[in-house]
């Protein structure tokens, strides 16, 4: 008798693997185009989160409050919230924020923010 039992691999396209504590509904600032992952950082000046970019934010890791795009809606924002992760075990291949192929010194410094805020990026295989 042949075997019935067939085996298929799905590709894992989520990007939380465990949340520590809930999601959070935060204020991002209008014009933004968020993306699935992407990752936003808290502006003192307009008191709203934007999207990280490393070249403008590299330098205020250190005490920035960092949130990541949990939904899978690709929009651009008008002033509203949007839901955010605050903690958790995150699919590091969804995440936007680092450029995995090339790793430097602020690539690590960003890692290390995040892990002090306990968003941890993990390889799921």
């Amino acid at each position: 008798m042949a075997n019935r039992v067939e085996r298929k691999v799905y590709e894992n396209k989520s990007l939380v693997i465990q949340e520590f504590i809930s999601g959070e509904v935060v204020e991002v600032k209008s014009g933004e185009n968020l993306v699935y992952g992407d990752l936003l950082i808290f502006d003192n000046t307009s008191k709203k989160y934007v999207k990280y970019v490393k070249a403008t934010h590299k330098t205020k890791i250190g005490e920035a409050l960092l949130r990541v795009y949990n939904s899978d809606k690709n929009i651009t924002v008008a002033d509203e919230g949007v839901v955010v992760v605050r903690q958790g075990r995150l699919n590091k291949a969804i995440f936007k924020g680092i450029d995995w192929s090339s790793l430097d010194a602020d690539d690590y410094k960003l890692i290390a923010q995040l892990e002090r805020l306990n968003i941890i990026l993990e390889e799921v295989k």
